[in-house]
């Protein structure tokens, strides 16, 4: 019996082993229709192949029936990067895209499905999903699903996973009713971040009826309303409730104070507002985050009042960033001693940073940036803890440089600017070794950069702005990405480290010198280029030539000189934004810049260019739409002549300019420049255009400054000059103008007759020069006929004169004909006396 019952196990093994190896025939069949459907680029269903489908990367089979049970095709290789609260992700190289075949629905038994972090690039919601009755985990974040999430997911009774978030981060949204999401009974974990909620009204109530719920997070929903109190609360199993970025504007609901499960509670930039209801309950909180809200009163009421001292002591996490909180620190920063986290920025705390700070063992992350506090330690303290983030912007720290800072070895992120530093870069400073993230601008840290910088062979980023550091900087890290040490005093030339940077590099405002090496091989990403303000010479830099990847580039106010070379428009498809004013540029303005669609600022003024403006304006794509561009530069701002400032501006999605102005073009305005509706700012003074301004100019609607000054333009002022309602500048003097000045709107605010003048024939407000003709308008043409009556009446008088003078002459020297003409009055006299008798 027992070798019996052996072989039977024995057998029974066999079998299992067999049929987890044998997948079924039309499940295998169904795999493959999804993998022809997707483009596999990098090879990672290269095993996808045979018989034996259980065997392939992402597939599990049931060890009892071989049917296929799990589905895994995550892609791990997934970016992220995060920037104070700025969180950035995209997909990898590694990535399936292409289409989600609906043959995956053979698959009737499947329990797993994760298809997360690919790109299927606006593929409709798969209708198919919602017949997956033993579905268990389902996972399509971060996939670029579109459409509306059928309600039909509602069958899945034994979902106890559902992750739907970041679709919604290309042009493609996700969008879904609520009510279905009560039948959802099992549910433990749901993410629904970035699907747009249609029905917003009672998604609390809907919710709650889900009584095994653990995990909530929704953020970007564009939900507008939450309940503020419920008549019982169900969900009582929350251990985690995320809800951010939405659009409450009410208070915190005071059901939260009876999730008595909760160990973590954010509500981030909701525009929360009013007072914190009591938390005394949750004492089971390890995690509180309320940032961009508008919480009243005094940090301590709030830590003090709304938690027990239980709970504070507890707190690992604790971002109460912008939220208008006032007080100090003192009397309960030091009781946080499980703190690990601590964010208290851009707030209206004030007084000294309390030394007991430095007994909390456990922090790694301190940000007390953006508020009024100060922090004079001693060089002889040291605090407890190791940090690997610490910002202390607009902290008042100088003047000496933290000492204490020596100490802490793991730092990764340094934020110290705006700290009135008064003192140089420390030696010791390139011992943090572990640095990545390196921020010290608007201080007056003075003197060289330290050589041994160069061994910080971790950092990322560098940005030393406005200080007063001078000398070379031949020594900088190679692994640096983004570089800012714009508005220093540093000299020389040109580093050959430049050609390592693989994202930023601005060097604006400084004593530059020389020509720029050809040793650029934007290996990388290189998207900002900055070098304005500097005494940079030589003609246009060669080696950009390879930077396919720029979005921005400034070479302004240097001594550029030669052509622009075509490739400019040719190689830089993704620039945005291109600034070479004053420097030596000349030759024409090369008409393969119009092949820059995505181009959104145009600035060439001071320089020697010459010929007529180029053609095909109108492929300015991005200066055409009114809506701002999305821009991801960090820190960066641009300097823009308009409005006779120099303004600078840091929101560069809303610039949209062309700036031509002090060269030597000469023909006519373009008619085709007045679809660039988008344009704020068009300036193209002091050159030598002629003919007339476009008569459609009207249909620009969001000029703000149009500068046409200094030129041999001539005809009327368009009429649709009073549709520009957003125009704040304008100057039209110097020109040959004629004809009445339009009225209406906007225009009537600009009453200054300078930017009238010097234009003879115009009449009309704000000029004092009336319109005499009936249609308004002084004609030159009738003024030049009137003058030409009057040449033709004096040169008959002075002829008339000049013919009697000739005669009486002659007959003064001429006796016979003074004798024979005298003789002829007679005569004539004689017969006219004849008749009258």
């Amino acid at each position: 019996m027992h070798y019996f019952t052996s072989n039977f196990l024995l057998l029974l093994l066999l079998i299992q082993a067999f049929s987890a190896n044998c997948c079924i025939e039309h499940e295998r069949d169904a795999l493959l229709e999804f993998k022809a459907g997707v483009n596999d680029i990098n090879n990672r269903l290269a095993s996808w192949k045979g018989e034996k489908c259980c065997n392939w990367v992402g597939i599990q089979c049931s060890n009892q029936t071989g049917h296929v049970v799990k589905l895994n095709l995550r892609n791990t290789d997934i970016h992220l990067f995060k920037y104070y609260e700025y969180i950035f992700s995209y997909w990898s190289y590694h990535s399936l895209t292409g289409k989600i075949n609906p043959s995956l629905q053979f698959l009737s038994d499947l329990k797993h499905l994760d298809l997360s972090c690919n790109d299927f690039n606006g593929t409709k919601f798969p209708n198919f999903i919602g017949s997956f009755r033993n579905l268990k985990y389902l996972n399509l974040s971060n996939t670029g699903l579109s459409g509306k999430i059928p309600p039909k997911l509602g069958n899945l009774s034994r979902l106890l996973y559902f992750d739907l978030s970041y679709n919604e981060f290309s042009s493609f949204k996700l969008h879904a009713d609520t009510w279905w999401l009560s039948n959802l009974r099992s549910l433990k974990h749901m993410d629904m971040s970035g699907v747009i909620f249609q029905d917003s009204n009672n998604w609390v109530k809907t919710l709650n009826r889900l009584s095994s719920l653990e995990v909530l997070v929704l953020s970007r929903n564009n939900l507008t309303q939450i309940s503020n109190t419920l008549p019982f609360v169900n969900f009582t199993s929350l251990i985690v409730l995320h809800l951010s970025y939405q659009n409450f504007d009410t208070t915190i609901p005071k059901w939260v104070g009876n999730l008595t499960s909760l160990n973590k509670l954010a509500l981030d930039y909701n525009s929360l507002h009013g007072m914190v209801p009591s938390l005394h309950s949750l004492t089971q909180l390890t995690h509180l985050s309320l940032p961009g809200n508008n919480i009243e009163g005094d940090i301590d009421e709030l830590l003090l009042g709304k938690l027990s001292n239980y709970t504070l002591r507890k707190l690992e996490y604790l971002d109460i960033s912008s939220t208008n909180l006032t007080g100090t620190l003192t009397g309960w920063i030091g009781d946080m001693t499980s703190v690990t986290y601590l964010s208290l920025s851009y707030n209206h705390l004030r007084g000294k940073i309390p030394i007991n700070i430095g007994n909390l063992t456990n922090l790694v992350f301190l940000d007390l940036s953006e508020n009024s506090l100060t922090g004079l330690f001693g060089s002889d303290w040291t605090p407890s803890f190791q940090l690997n983030v610490i910002w202390l912007s607009s902290c008042k720290l100088g003047p000496k440089f933290p000492s204490w800072l020596r100490r802490q070895v793991e730092i990764e992120d340094l934020d110290l600017s705006d700290t009135e530093i008064d003192d140089s870069i420390p030696d010791w400073f390139s011992s943090l070794s572990s640095l990545r993230i390196l921020v010290m601008s608007n201080n007056m840290l003075r003197g060289k950069l330290p050589p041994s910088l160069v061994h910080m062979t971790k950092l990322k980023i560098m940005f030393l702005s406005n200080n007063q550091l001078e000398g070379n900087i031949s020594f900088l890290p190679t692994s640096l990405a983004y570089v800012d040490l714009s508005n220093n005093s540093l000299s020389g030339h040109l580093p050959l480290w430049w050609s390592n940077i693989s994202r930023e590099l601005n060097l604006a405002d400084n004593r530059l010198s020389g020509v720029v090496p050809s040793s650029l091989s934007c290996s990388g990403a290189l998207a900002v280029v900055k070098l304005e303000n500097n005494s940079l010479t030589g003609e246009f830099p060669f080696d950009l030539k390879f930077c396919t990847r720029l979005e921005l580039l400034d070479l302004g106010e240097n001594n550029f000189h030669g052509i622009i070379p075509d490739w400019v428009g040719e190689r830089f498809y993704q620039l945005q934004f291109l600034r070479l004013r004053s420097n030596l540029f000349s030759s024409n303005i090369p008409s393969k810049l119009t092949l820059l669609n995505n181009l959104q600022f145009l600035d060439l003024a001071n320089n020697n260019l010459s010929g007529p403006l180029p053609s095909g304006l109108d492929h300015f794509t991005s200066m055409i739409q009114l809506s701002p561009a999305n821009i991801g530069y960090i820190g960066e701002s641009l300097n823009v002549m308009a409005k006779g400032l120099i303004l600078k501006y840091e929101h560069l999605g809303d610039l949209k300019s062309i700036d031509l102005s002090n060269n030597n073009l000469i023909g006519e305005i373009p008619q085709e420049i007045v679809v660039l509706a988008g344009l704020w700012n068009l300036n193209l003074s002091h050159n030598h255009l002629m003919g007339n301004i476009p008569q459609e100019i009207g249909n620009m609607t969001s000029l703000e400054s149009l500068d046409l000054r200094m030129n041999n333009l001539s005809g009327t002022i368009p009429q649709s000059m009073s549709a520009l309602y957003s125009l704040a500048v304008l100057n039209f003097s110097y020109n040959n103008l004629s004809g009445s000045i339009p009225t209406g709107y906007q225009l009537q605010t600009l009453d200054d007759p300078s930017i009238y003048s010097d234009n003879p024939y115009l009449c009309g407000p704000p000029l004092k020069t009336s319109c005499r003709s009936s249609d308004g308008n002084n004609n030159p043409n009738s003024k030049n006929s009137d003058n030409n009556d009057k040449w033709l009446y004096l040169f008959i008088e002075f002829g008339f004169v000049t013919g009697l003078m000739v005669l009486f002459f002659i007959l003064l020297l001429k006796a016979n004909w003074r004798y024979t003409y005298f003789q002829m009055v007679d005569d004539v006299f004689d017969r006219l006396a004849s008749y009258m008798l």
